[in-house]
C-alpha cells in the first residue's frame, strides 16, 4: 500500500515536472551569438516569447526580413531597441543619435555593402509600428544600414545570461 502511493506521487512529479518543461520550452528559447565579433556584450540569451510592449534600451529578439546574403530569412537576430516610435534618429559618418544622444558609432561597415558612409547618413523619424534597433559593437549589423524594423517581427524579450 505504501509502495502504491510512493508509486503514484513519484508518477505524478515525473508528469508535473514533464508539463512544467513543456509550458517553458513553448515560452522560452536560447538565443546564441556565435560571431567571432558579438553584436551585443553577451552570447547567450533567454528569449521570453511575446514582446509586449517594447522599451527603449531594451535587449530583443526580432527575425530576419529581407538581408539576404547577409543572414538569412528567419533568422534569430537580438539587439537594443534604440529608437521607438515618434524618436528622431540621426546617422552620421562618426556617430548614431536617437533624440540627441549617441547610441552608436556611424556606419562602418559601409563598404561591406559596395557603399561608402555618405550612403548611410541620414535623419529619420521612427514611424509607428517600426523600430530603430542597434548592437553594442560598432560593427554591427542593425538598423543604420537596414533601416527599421516592423513590430511583428519581434520574437520576444531577450535576457542575457553571459
Amino acid at each position: 500500500m505504501a509502495a502504491d502511493r510512493r508509486f503514484i506521487r513519484g508518477a505524478a512529479l515525473v508528469v508535473l515536472g514533464a508539463a512544467g518543461f513543456l509550458l517553458l520550452a513553448r515560452n522560452y528559447s536560447i538565443g546564441l551569438d556565435l560571431q567571432d565579433t558579438t553584436c551585443l556584450d553577451d552570447r547567450v540569451y533567454i528569449i521570453r516569447h511575446g514582446c509586449g510592449e517594447i522599451y527603449r534600451g531594451g535587449a530583443y529578439a526580432f527575425r530576419a526580413e529581407g538581408l539576404e546574403p547577409l543572414i538569412k530569412d528567419g533568422s534569430t537576430l537580438v539587439k537594443t531597441v534604440s529608437g521607438v516610435p515618434g524618436d528622431i534618429v540621426t546617422i552620421t559618418a562618426g556617430r548614431t543619435e536617437v533624440n540627441g544622444v549617441r547610441v552608436s558609432g556611424g556606419p562602418l561597415m559601409a563598404g561591406k555593402f559596395g557603399h561608402d558612409t555618405g550612403y548611410f547618413t541620414r535623419s529619420l523619424s521612427v514611424p509607428y509600428g517600426k523600430y530603430f534597433l542597434t548592437g553594442t559593437n560598432d560593427r554591427s549589423l542593425d538598423s543604420r544600414y537596414t533601416g527599421t524594423v516592423r513590430e511583428e517581427l519581434c520574437v520576444g524579450r531577450a535576457f542575457p545570461l553571459f
